[in-house]
């Protein structure tokens, strides 16, 4: 969190623009730190941090971020030094707080959409049990609630938001599922953010 605001408030401060709170850059922050393994040495997190800040600030086009900026960061880190995601703050006693979190942003049509539409996808091709209530408990809610809704890549109304949910879960499925592809969640979002930037410059 500390890396990630500060180095958010220099490069600003270097483009000479106005100075705040840097409210999404501590958020970028929390969430590197609870999907980063405690086991993995310092500089893994911290170069997520970086790189999840740099890419706020140059991949983009006019006002619009193509990345959502923590995945893009992780995802760099895991594949440089070979480390994998843990997730450890995804616990189920927080999911009524995702949730809300998740309606505060208004972007509760998307996690709904996504969740649906990956427990179908999966469920129905055997790749998920939902026989016991823990079944339920291990969806990737923290993912859909907290990852997937980050306001400056993702839609803003209703249907847009149940495109990018039900887009996301078919490219996590196929990623996933299909192809068995490593660090799939990270690769799938951002895919997704790529498509959805896309859209917003060709509208």
């Amino acid at each position: 969190v500390v890396t990630t605001s500060v180095l958010d408030i220099i490069i600003k401060k270097l483009k000479k623009e106005n100075l705040s709170f840097p409210y999404s850059a501590v958020i970028s922050g929390l969430i590197i730190g609870s999907i980063a393994s405690f086991e993995d040495p310092l500089y893994v997190p911290l170069l997520a941090a970086i790189v999840a800040i740099l890419s706020k600030h140059v991949i983009k086009y006019k006002v619009y971020h193509v990345f959502n900026p923590a995945t893009f960061g992780l995802l760099a880190s895991f594949l440089l030094f070979s480390r994998f995601d843990s997730w450890w703050a995804a616990v189920p006693y927080l999911i009524p707080f995702l949730v809300i979190i998740s309606w505060k942003i208004r972007k509760l049509w998307l996690s709904i959409t996504f969740l649906i539409a990956y427990v179908l996808l999966t469920y129905f091709t055997d790749n998920l049990r939902l026989q016991a209530f823990t079944d339920f408990l291990s969806l990737p809610y923290y993912f859909a609630f907290i990852m997937a809704v980050e306001p400056k890549t993702t839609p803003s109304t209703r249907n847009q938001q149940i495109v990018f949910g039900i887009s996301l879960a078919i490219l996590l499925f196929l990623l996933a599922f299909v192809f068995r592809l490593p660090y799939a969640i990270f690769i799938s979002l951002l895919l997704t953010n790529l498509g959805y930037f896309v859209y917003r410059i060709k509208s």
